[in-house]
């Protein structure tokens, strides 16, 4: 149980989603908002060192993405939002705004798998996810 809808409705929608599709929904948009793609590409068609990161080239990207989530939540936007955001983390103002600033990694294969490996236990484990519950869970 967790007091954040939007965490839970990300939850639910990446259970009902197959990676594979999911993975293509991401490059989607990581292609449509101009992110960075170091696992096809590495740092140095970036211009950036590992060690640096490329949260300098994603800033201008991310900031489009940040404000279109705000304005319009979906579960894909916050998921992009968390894997290029600062470490990974999830913060919102007393809005109900997303703000947490760019971070300096993106979607590299480390993560592809940590996601794959997430999916996976979600499907399998099957979890009730809810918000909020009224009734006891054992």
């Amino acid at each position: 149980m967790d007091n954040n809808t939007r965490l839970i409705e990300l939850l639910q929608f990446l259970q009902t989603q197959s990676y594979e599709d999911l993975i293509k929904e991401i490059e989607s948009k990581i292609i449509d908002y101009g992110f960075s793609d170091t696992h096809t590409h590495g740092y140095e068609y970036y211009h950036c060192q590992s060690s640096n990161g490329v949260g300098s080239y994603n800033k201008k990207a991310f900031q489009c993405l940040k404000q279109d989530y705000n304005q319009h939540p979906e579960p894909l936007l916050f998921l992009l939002l968390i894997i290029f955001g600062f470490n990974n983390q999830i913060r919102f103002n007393r809005k109900g705004e997303f703000n947490i600033p760019v971070g300096k990694r993106d979607f590299n294969a480390s993560l592809r798998r940590k996601l794959q490996l997430f999916c996976h236990r979600l499907k399998n484990k099957n979890p009730v996810l809810c918000s909020k519950c009224t009734k006891t869970i054992p």
